[in-house]
């Protein structure tokens, strides 16, 4: 399922969501769509190999804890500045991003921004969990 809707940030400027099976087979279709905005909005070489690998990766954790027939939902918004996405899943417990693990080291090292938020889901038996990231659209100078 993809919707298009107006950002809330800017009315001019759109963002997509696309909603998948918390599945790994998923995956190819997800960098697909990651690789097809990066080369809409020119994303230097670099940058979007590193924007592939923190999606795929993030998405990858997301699904490791998500609920059993559950669904992986990616946000994506672009500014004047950066491309910010959104994955979201339901998972069991809030995921520990504290730990070394080389997953979230690759993620820390490739990206201007990475956020974990875990809210308790309305029947408070598990937890909507989101990784939010960023990249610039452009290289820093």
């Amino acid at each position: 399922m993809t919707s298009s809707e107006p950002a809330i940030s800017s009315p001019s400027t759109p963002s997509m969501s696309l909603a998948l099976p918390a599945s790994h087979d998923q995956l190819p279709l997800l960098r697909a769509l990651v690789r097809t905005l990066s080369i809409y909005h020119a994303l230097m070489p670099d940058t979007r190999s590193d924007l592939l690998l923190a999606v795929d990766e993030a998405t990858t954790i997301l699904i490791h804890h998500a609920l059993p027939a559950s669904a992986v939902t990616s946000t994506f918004h672009i500014d004047t500045t950066h491309l910010h996405v959104r994955l979201t899943a339901t998972t069991l417990a809030p995921i520990d991003n504290s730990t070394s693990s080389f997953g979230w080291f690759v993620l820390r090292e490739l990206l201007d921004a990475l956020t974990v938020e875990h809210t308790p889901s309305p029947t408070r038996e598990h937890w909507i969990t989101t990784i939010a990231i960023s990249t610039p659209l452009r290289p820093h100078s």
